[in-house]
């Protein structure tokens, strides 16, 4: 057909195709004007009543005139095919729309009216749409919407799907002979029914609810599933879905999508008038059964002078920190985070319809995250902060403002055999546009290249300064397995879940990418934070951790000196081990290579409070928290900071902050729970570490038997200590724990006598200054290693929760 012409109209290319026929791009040149051309298939390949009822609804359609729906101008009859030219009207569909997730009420009402404005105008001409859906509707340039085929052949333009968030390529069909997409049909629709304008209501109000919530009301994949659901269950509310919802807004949409057609809109004038009414009118954001509110805490007294300044100091070395402000601070919160422009790389989706394919989605995630945080000059959200936004219907515009960012990359994966497909746009969320858009076909074994690549993309159309160093380091391939690969986003996948037994499937995972390709540097440090966490949460032994933390994450570097995880991993492990130089030169490599590396700050400023840098250390926790503002673990590691740097009441006002993104956070509630010790108030301080023994049995007996005993419950404390000293016999328990509680008990003897068992389970540390030039003993600091002689006791940090 290219090049060919049909009746006056010039054809200049194919624009896509569908289960009735071919569209193409045409030329007007009588008005100069560009046009679609939709071909029907051939006569011979369709029914004589189903090709009468497209003529017949063509011509309907060609009598309508209105603003947001996209004309018919002629049909024409030629070489025995029948062509229907059509409106040709630029910009993006509304499911590529929808690719970033919901959208603002205001603009789903907007949306909404106009949709409901073009249905109005086509019903009073006896037109009835049949197949609404996203990818019928158009964005244009001024945010106004064009409705596509209505009563039409189905076709889908491929230049106008750019991303389909709603599966319904996949249900692209006709159902039982019923013109239309099931996933957006009304129940008289997919039941075969008689049908009249209402249906195309409640096709709307499925539009409505997936540009409210980011999700259709129902689920189910399947025409005979939906059926089946709509029969049976009742939708959700949108505002149950997206807070955000406005109340009004919410209930005009549940109008829309009521099972019997007597009870939703009557016409789409009405409903109409409630979207405009709505706009209007008052609208009460937040849920029907009222606001939450949240109850502030006391403010806390300061504390007495503890009796044992030498126990005091004891306790801030093995970072229990029982050590009370020799001086008056003033409850004055922490400074806000100063938040410069940056970007976001939102948790890409699953599409693969296999939940066990998931670790491929979040390992290219992940891999993004990591390519852009090699720029200097950009702010890159951490992966902990953008992974809370999986699976929500947040919008994007909303999001990027949570975060402070400027631009936030979005897509999917999906997954077949060993090929994927992503997808990926990046947005700038004010005002809302699409900077630029991609769709990549590889080997599940090429991500990371395609990391770098999509990284360098994203970067090139932000217009962000890059040095040529940093071009070339986004630009260098990396030595890829695709078997190795896999295993190492499975390994990663079940690292950052942070559990005993995740970490121990992640580390089988990294071994298995290394038993594959002995190379794959990156599994080798993986391996290393395995035994990092392992260490810091006392699931092994600290001489097997420190030994084979040190021992992957070196060998990891020699195989790439250029990883910036295998450089902050083996700074933990020498900050652990009391090497605090060679540390913190590991710390300012791994920073120098990746600015973007939250893990790197938070570990660093760890290290800094070992050595009383508590001024240094707040400032690299805060620096953490920049590129991860909604992880829980760095607003808890921030009030930590401050806790050790003796300010309590801004160090109450952080954990707070951390307890309300996540209020089942175990270290977070023993954290508080220390401050509280520090300020007398024990009763609130056995309160947190009930709280967080409750949550993690295994981990905070020593803290909750201290608690105890402070208060003045000996009892409590004593039977504890027993549960912890027989188990001791048969299993490894943290001495410093035990230790905990005999400080508590006033036991000064044996809680230094349980301190040196925990130096003596190090030992396998300390032997390693014979071995390693770098860790001699004036690496760390001279005082504390003459402390350490001496006392016979260690620094471990309490629980950094790396």
């Amino acid at each position: 057909m290219l090049g060919k012409s049909v009746g006056p109209y010039q054809i200049l290319e194919k624009l896509g195709a569908g289960g009735m026929g071919e569209v193409f791009l045409g030329h007007d040149p009588r008005l100069e004007r560009r046009v679609a051309l939709k071909c029907l298939t051939a006569p011979a390949t369709v029914s004589g009543d189903s090709h009468a009822r497209v003529l017949r609804e063509a011509r309907a359609v060609a009598r309508l005139t209105h603003p947001h729906i996209a004309g018919v101008y002629d049909v024409i009859e030629q070489d025995d095919r029948t062509f229907i030219v059509m409106e040709y009207v630029e910009g993006i569909s509304l499911a590529a729309h929808l690719a970033g997730g919901p959208l603002p009420a205001e603009d789903v009402r907007r949306i909404g009216r106009q949709l409901a404005s073009a249905l109005a105008a086509a019903h009073a001409q006896g037109v009835i749409h049949r197949d609404l859906k996203p990818a019928n509707i158009q964005v244009m340039r001024d945010g106004s919407i064009k409705v596509l085929d209505f009563g039409v052949a189905k076709l889908t333009p491929a230049r106008t799907a750019m991303v389909d968030t709603t599966l319904e390529g996949a249900a692209e069909r006709s159902f039982g002979g019923n013109p239309g997409t099931p996933l957006y049909m009304s129940p008289e629709q997919l039941s075969n029914a008689p049908l009249d304008a209402r249906s195309d209501i409640y096709s709307a109000g499925v539009i409505l609810f997936l540009m409210a919530t980011g999700r259709r009301p129902f689920l189910e994949g399947s025409a005979v599933g939906l059926a089946l659901a709509m029969a049976s269950d009742t939708p959700p509310r949108a505002h149950t879905l997206n807070p955000l919802v406005p109340l009004d807004l919410s209930a005009a949409i549940a109008k829309t999508l009521q099972r019997d057609p007597a009870q939703r809109f009557q016409s789409a004038r009405d409903l109409q008038s409630a979207l405009t009414l709505a706009e209007s009118g008052t609208s009460t954001r937040g849920f029907e059964s009222g606001e939450i509110k949240t109850a502030s805490r006391p403010a806390p007294v300061w504390a007495r002078r503890w009796p044992l300044a030498a126990a005091a100091a004891v306790l801030l070395l093995i970072g229990v920190s029982i050590k009370p402000l020799l001086n008056r601070l003033s409850p004055v919160a922490p400074p806000p985070v100063a938040v410069e422009p940056g970007i976001a790389v939102l948790p890409l989706a699953n599409l693969s319809g296999d939940p066990e394919q998931e670790y491929v989605a979040d390992g290219m995630t992940e891999a993004v995250i990591a390519e852009l945080g090699r720029v200097k000059s950009l702010r890159v959200l951490s992966r902990r902060s953008v992974m809370r936004y999986k699976s929500t219907v947040t919008p994007v515009p909303q999001i990027a403002k949570e975060l402070g960012v400027g631009a936030v990359i979005t897509g999917s994966v999906v997954r077949t055999g060993n090929q994927v497909h992503v997808t990926v746009a990046l947005v700038q969320p004010s005002p809302e546009r699409y900077l630029w858009s991609a769709t990549y076909d590889r080997n599940v074994g090429d991500l990371l290249t395609l990391s770098s690549e999509v990284a360098r993309t994203a970067v090139r159309n932000m217009a962000t300064a890059v040095t040529p160093q940093e071009q070339e380091v986004l630009a260098r391939a990396r030595h890829v397995n695709a078997d190795a690969q896999q295993a190492y986003l499975m390994g990663r996948y079940f690292w950052n879940k942070r559990t005993k037994g995740d970490n121990d499937r992640a580390i089988q995972e990294f071994k298995r990418a290394i038993a594959i390709d002995p190379q794959t540097a990156l599994a080798y440090a993986g391996l290393a934070d395995c035994f990092v966490i392992a260490w810091d949460n006392g699931y092994v032994a600290p001489e097997e951790a420190y030994r084979e933390a040190k021992a992957n994450a070196t060998r990891a570097l020699e195989i790439d000196e250029g990883i910036a995880e295998a450089h902050a991993s083996l700074g933990a492990v020498y900050s652990f081990g009391l090497f605090w130089s060679p540390a913190e030169q590991e710390f300012r490599r791994a920073l120098a290579l990746n600015p973007g590396y939250a893990t790197a700050y938070q570990w660093y400023a760890l290290n800094l409070s070992t050595l009383g840098r508590h001024t240094e250390a707040v400032a690299e926790a805060r620096r953490a928290l920049e590129l991860d503002p909604l992880s829980p673990l760095q607003n808890v590691f921030l009030g930590q900071r401050l806790y050790y740097a003796g300010d309590y009441p801004a160090a109450v006002v952080q954990l707070t902050r951390a307890l309300d993104l996540d209020p089942n956070f175990s270290f977070g509630h023993d954290v508080l729970g220390r401050v509280y010790v520090e300020q007398r108030e024990f009763a609130a301080a056995v309160r947190e570490f009930e709280r967080a023994f409750k949550l993690e049995p295994d981990n905070f007996r020593g803290e909750l038997g201290y608690g105890y005993a402070v208060k003045g419950d000996k009892a409590a404390a004593t039977r504890l200590l027993q549960e912890m000293l027989a188990a001791s016999r048969v299993r490894y328990v943290e001495p410093k724990q035990i230790a905990y509680v005999y400080m508590g008990l006033g036991d000064r003897d044996r809680a230094l006598e349980w301190l040196m068992k925990a130096y003596l389970a190090s030992e396998g540390v300390v032997k390693d200054f014979a071995i390693d030039p770098r860790l001699s003993p004036v690496g760390g600091d001279p005082r504390f290693l003459a402390l350490l002689r001496k006392g016979g006791l260690t620094f471990n940090p309490g629980r950094a929760r790396t």
